[in-house]
Protein backbone atom coordinates (compact mmCIF):
# COMPACT_ATOMS: atom_id res chain seq x y z
CA UNK A 1 0.00 0.00 0.00
CA UNK A 2 0.98 3.57 -0.54
CA UNK A 3 1.83 5.80 2.70
CA UNK A 4 -1.76 7.69 1.86
CA UNK A 5 -3.58 4.48 0.98
CA UNK A 6 -4.46 5.66 -2.23
CA UNK A 7 -2.57 2.65 -4.24
CA UNK A 8 -1.97 -1.04 -4.06
CA UNK A 9 1.43 -1.83 -5.42
CA UNK A 10 2.73 -5.53 -6.75
CA UNK A 11 5.43 -7.24 -8.52
CA UNK A 12 5.76 -10.28 -10.07
CA UNK A 13 8.65 -12.97 -8.70
CA UNK A 14 9.93 -13.77 -12.15
CA UNK A 15 9.65 -12.40 -15.74
CA UNK A 16 6.98 -13.56 -18.28
CA UNK A 17 7.26 -17.11 -19.23
CA UNK A 18 9.03 -16.54 -22.63
CA UNK A 19 11.15 -14.12 -21.15
CA UNK A 20 12.95 -16.41 -18.50
CA UNK A 21 16.70 -14.93 -19.55
CA UNK A 22 15.73 -11.07 -19.51
CA UNK A 23 16.00 -9.07 -16.44
CA UNK A 24 12.76 -7.46 -15.89
CA UNK A 25 9.86 -8.05 -13.66
CA UNK A 26 6.37 -5.83 -13.97
CA UNK A 27 5.94 -3.80 -11.21
CA UNK A 28 2.14 -2.45 -10.90
CA UNK A 29 0.75 0.67 -9.30
CA UNK A 30 -3.27 -0.47 -8.81
CA UNK A 31 -5.68 2.73 -7.48
CA UNK A 32 -7.49 1.07 -4.71
CA UNK A 33 -10.87 2.78 -4.92
CA UNK A 34 -11.18 1.55 -8.80
CA UNK A 35 -8.77 -0.97 -8.88
CA UNK A 36 -7.89 -0.05 -12.32
CA UNK A 37 -4.02 -0.61 -13.04
CA UNK A 38 -2.74 2.74 -13.43
CA UNK A 39 1.26 2.43 -13.92
CA UNK A 40 2.84 -0.83 -15.05
CA UNK A 41 6.92 -0.28 -14.82
CA UNK A 42 10.06 -2.47 -15.34
CA UNK A 43 11.80 -3.67 -11.67
CA UNK A 44 15.47 -4.50 -13.00
CA UNK A 45 16.97 -7.95 -11.08
CA UNK A 46 20.12 -8.13 -10.71
CA UNK A 47 22.77 -10.03 -12.64
CA UNK A 48 23.05 -13.91 -11.38
CA UNK A 49 26.97 -13.85 -10.82
CA UNK A 50 26.28 -10.71 -8.48
CA UNK A 51 24.36 -13.41 -5.52
CA UNK A 52 28.03 -14.37 -4.23
CA UNK A 53 27.26 -17.05 -2.12
CA UNK A 54 25.03 -18.68 -4.81
CA UNK A 55 27.57 -18.37 -7.35
CA UNK A 56 30.57 -19.73 -5.38
CA UNK A 57 30.04 -23.41 -6.20
CA UNK A 58 28.23 -23.64 -9.72
CA UNK A 59 26.91 -21.47 -12.21
CA UNK A 60 23.37 -20.37 -11.55
CA UNK A 61 20.96 -19.01 -14.00
CA UNK A 62 19.54 -15.86 -14.27
CA UNK A 63 15.89 -17.23 -13.74
CA UNK A 64 17.04 -18.65 -10.23
CA UNK A 65 17.01 -14.92 -9.53
CA UNK A 66 13.79 -14.23 -7.72
CA UNK A 67 11.21 -11.03 -6.03
CA UNK A 68 10.10 -12.66 -2.74
CA UNK A 69 8.27 -9.77 -0.83
CA UNK A 70 7.61 -6.47 -1.12
CA UNK A 71 6.63 -4.25 1.95
CA UNK A 72 6.14 -0.54 2.04
CA UNK A 73 8.37 1.78 4.67
CA UNK A 74 7.27 4.19 7.16
CA UNK A 75 8.71 7.03 4.70
CA UNK A 76 6.29 5.79 1.56
CA UNK A 77 9.69 3.99 -0.02
CA UNK A 78 9.03 0.07 -0.57
CA UNK A 79 11.75 -2.76 0.66
CA UNK A 80 11.75 -4.96 -1.99
CA UNK A 81 13.93 -8.62 -1.25
CA UNK A 82 15.14 -10.18 -4.58
CA UNK A 83 16.93 -13.38 -3.98
CA UNK A 84 18.35 -16.67 -5.19
CA UNK A 85 18.89 -18.81 -2.10
CA UNK A 86 22.33 -18.16 -0.15
CA UNK A 87 22.16 -14.64 -0.85
CA UNK A 88 19.41 -12.26 -0.31
CA UNK A 89 19.19 -8.79 -1.23
CA UNK A 90 17.14 -5.62 -0.06
CA UNK A 91 16.18 -2.89 -2.23
CA UNK A 92 14.41 0.40 -1.69
CA UNK A 93 12.21 1.85 -4.53
CA UNK A 94 9.98 4.49 -4.93
CA UNK A 95 7.56 4.05 -7.90
CA UNK A 96 8.26 7.37 -8.76
CA UNK A 97 11.22 7.19 -9.42
CA UNK A 98 11.85 5.88 -12.57
CA UNK A 99 14.10 6.51 -15.84
CA UNK A 100 12.73 5.40 -18.97
CA UNK A 101 9.72 3.17 -17.35
CA UNK A 102 12.37 1.51 -15.15
CA UNK A 103 12.40 1.81 -11.47
CA UNK A 104 15.63 3.25 -9.45
CA UNK A 105 16.74 0.96 -7.14
CA UNK A 106 19.32 1.45 -4.19
CA UNK A 107 20.82 -0.90 -2.02
CA UNK A 108 19.73 -1.11 1.17
CA UNK A 109 21.58 -4.52 2.47
CA UNK A 110 23.09 -7.75 0.80
CA UNK A 111 23.38 -10.90 3.11
CA UNK A 112 26.92 -11.33 1.70
CA UNK A 113 28.21 -8.92 3.65
CA UNK A 114 27.26 -10.35 6.99
CA UNK A 115 27.70 -13.89 8.35
CA UNK A 116 24.50 -16.02 9.90
CA UNK A 117 22.12 -15.26 7.77
CA UNK A 118 19.95 -18.54 6.77
CA UNK A 119 19.57 -19.07 3.08
CA UNK A 120 15.89 -18.90 1.22
CA UNK A 121 14.98 -15.46 3.50
CA UNK A 122 11.67 -14.57 2.23
CA UNK A 123 9.33 -12.37 4.10
CA UNK A 124 9.90 -9.07 5.26
CA UNK A 125 7.95 -7.34 7.85
CA UNK A 126 8.36 -3.34 9.14
CA UNK A 127 8.93 -2.45 12.38
CA UNK A 128 9.96 1.04 12.08
CA UNK A 129 12.39 2.43 9.89
CA UNK A 130 15.23 0.70 11.67
CA UNK A 131 13.94 -2.58 12.80
CA UNK A 132 12.85 -5.31 10.28
CA UNK A 133 11.46 -9.12 11.03
CA UNK A 134 13.29 -11.49 8.26
CA UNK A 135 11.40 -14.92 7.88
CA UNK A 136 13.00 -17.93 5.68
CA UNK A 137 11.33 -20.50 3.82
CA UNK A 138 12.23 -24.15 4.99
CA UNK A 139 10.59 -25.70 2.13
CA UNK A 140 8.51 -27.70 4.43
CA UNK A 141 11.36 -29.27 6.49
CA UNK A 142 12.36 -31.07 2.90
CA UNK A 143 15.56 -28.82 2.26
CA UNK A 144 16.89 -26.04 3.61
CA UNK A 145 17.51 -23.79 6.79
CA UNK A 146 15.25 -24.56 9.43
CA UNK A 147 12.55 -21.85 9.99
CA UNK A 148 14.08 -18.38 11.50
CA UNK A 149 12.84 -14.95 12.75
CA UNK A 150 15.45 -12.32 12.40
CA UNK A 151 15.58 -9.14 13.48
CA UNK A 152 17.23 -6.46 11.86
CA UNK A 153 18.37 -3.08 13.13
CA UNK A 154 19.95 -0.45 10.87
Amino acid sequence: MSKDDKFVYTILQSPFEGEIDTKIVPFYAIDRSSGEVLQTLNYPLDDIDSFKLDSKKKKRKQNDVKVSEMATLPNGDLAVLERVSKTTKFYKINPKNVQNNTLKKELIFSTDDYKGFPSKIESIAVINENEWILINDNDFGITGDKTKIIKVKF
